[in-house]
């Protein structure tokens, strides 16, 4: 009897589509990766960058990463969804500012976080989701040469300024030197924060044209990389600076 029970528990083991599950109930087999905080996915963890050189030094993610699914579904509802005029009224109006050297119009709610103008509206994906609470970075765009977190700021407030995106920055079909120091050193795994990165580090080299790697360090702590690509990104921000000469 005991014989024929390990026999058909084997057969479902082996027969099961799923894949070499254990399949006693109750149990669950958990994915572990071979990471520096014992086994723990890298993604569950930020990295810290004045850490980067020696060791890491992980923390918690905070709160408001747990409300991320549900704060990007109320964003982009709103950015998409046409509601019926008689349950709701939003006033539109509408919004001109020069967007990456060119004088654009929008009419949108003027509530509407930049963000989600800039990607839904005008078609420009570069810049990017992460949080949705100036947290991390990955929105960063310029307004009139200074870095702000897109995702916070409601498109009224660029009315009459300039925006410029990561589309923006190269010019004539010629990378930014920022743009090719970026691809030189390898600066990046995934890519999904390189563009935020790229646009705080150039607005931070306007103010600093010839930091230290401290300078850079300090100024870069608030973009968050995951793949931890500390060490080159400074590099390549270090390679920018001399290439740019102190220019833009």
């Amino acid at each position: 009897m005991a014989l024929d029970r390990s026999r058909h528990l084997l057969a479902r083991h082996v027969e099961d589509p799923r894949g070499p599950f254990d399949l006693t109930p109750g149990r669950r087999i958990q994915r572990i990766i071979g990471t520096p905080d014992g086994g723990r996915s890298c993604s569950s963890w930020q990295y810290r960058w004045r850490h980067s050189t020696a060791q890491f030094d992980y923390r918690p993610p905070s709160p408001y990463i747990t409300a991320n699914l549900q704060c990007v579904a109320d964003q982009r509802r709103k950015s998409t969804i046409r509601r019926h005029p008689e349950k709701e009224m939003i006033m539109e109006e509408m919004v001109r500012f020069k967007l990456n050297g060119k004088q654009t119009a929008a009419t949108v709610d003027s509530e509407r976080m930049l963000l989600w103008v800039l990607r839904t509206d005008l078609g420009l994906t570069g810049t990017k989701y992460g949080c949705g609470q100036s947290q991390c970075g990955a929105c960063t765009v310029l307004v009139n040469n200074e870095a702000v977190r897109s995702c916070m700021m409601p498109v009224r407030d660029v009315r009459e300024k300039e925006v410029i995106t990561i589309e923006g920055l190269s010019g004539n079909g010629t990378l930014h030197p920022l743009q090719n120091a970026f691809m030189e050193s390898d600066a990046l795994q995934c890519g999904y924060c390189t563009p935020g990165m790229i646009m705080n580090a150039y607005a931070f080299l306007r103010k600093n044209p010839h930091p230290s790697a401290a300078d850079i360090v300090r100024e870069m702590d608030d973009n968050l990389c995951r793949c931890g690509a500390h060490q080159r990104i400074i590099q390549a921000i270090q390679k920018a600076a001399l290439e740019m000469g102190g220019g833009s």
